[in-house]
């Protein structure tokens, strides 16, 4: 809806502490990531339950009605790695993205230089692996 100015990001980490992440994809980190989902879920409906709370409309959405990773971009939580997914400084790209979009009037963050392009550009670790040489 027009009224929906406005985009609240959620970012959720799948996989903290678990030796094996690293070697996606993996049976483990498939499954670590459809949790990941499975967890999504009630974050985002209370969340968008506690603005309506406050007066406003709110409408969740995971993987569907807009693309969450240039959103996650503009909201600040990251940047784009070569490997075509989010990258944030905290959890790298072991995270999901749910949003909730809304008329609460919120202050843009927008995107945020955090090194991570640079970092992709030279460390090059994924090149080798990946089909298309990206």
């Amino acid at each position: 809806p027009k009224e929906m100015k406005y985009v609240v990001v959620l970012l959720h980490e799948w996989g903290k502490d678990i030796a094996g992440t690293e070697y996606a994809p993996a049976l483990l980190t498939e499954g670590l990531s459809t949790l990941a989902y499975a967890r999504m879920a009630p974050t985002l409906w209370m969340t968008a339950e506690f603005i309506r709370g406050l007066g406003y409309n709110a409408i969740p959405a995971a993987n569907d009605t807009a693309l969450s990773i240039p959103l996650a971009v503009d909201a600040g939580l990251g940047q784009l790695g070569r490997h075509g997914l989010l990258i944030n400084p905290k959890v790298g790209s072991r995270c999901r993205i749910s949003k909730i979009f809304t008329d609460l009037p919120l202050e843009p963050v927008g995107a945020v230089d955090s090194g991570i392009t640079e970092f992709c550009n030279a460390c090059q670790k994924c090149v080798p692996k990946c089909g298309t040489k990206a």
